[in-house]
């Protein structure tokens, strides 16, 4: 267990890079999921509220998420390494506007 505890002190951070590329995943699907808010008039106030309510359960799940993957793989004796998957993102932002 100490061995475990060891590994995540010193492999479970975050380089600058991952970071950066989790917020803008976060941001990108938080908009995706936050495009559409339900009303049937535009009204950038209610869209701002679900557009900030979208991405903060986004960031909470995805930031559970990837914890989860880190620790896993720490335990199996890999270092998880994010990489963001820009065409995936760009083809869900096209599917969003259609």
């Amino acid at each position: 267990m100490s061995e475990l505890r060891d590994r995540i002190r010193k492999y479970f951070v975050f380089s600058k890079l991952e970071i950066r590329n989790i917020v803008l995943t976060i941001v990108i699907i938080g908009f995706i999921l936050g495009f559409n808010d339900g009303y049937d008039e535009s009204s950038l106030f209610f869209w701002s509220i679900n557009l900030a309510n979208s991405v903060l359960i986004v960031a909470l799940g995805f930031l559970a998420h990837i914890s989860a993957q880190r620790v896993a793989a720490l335990v199996a004796g890999y270092k998880l390494k994010y990489e963001i998957w820009w065409n995936g993102l760009l083809i869900s932002l096209v599917i969003t506007m259609l």
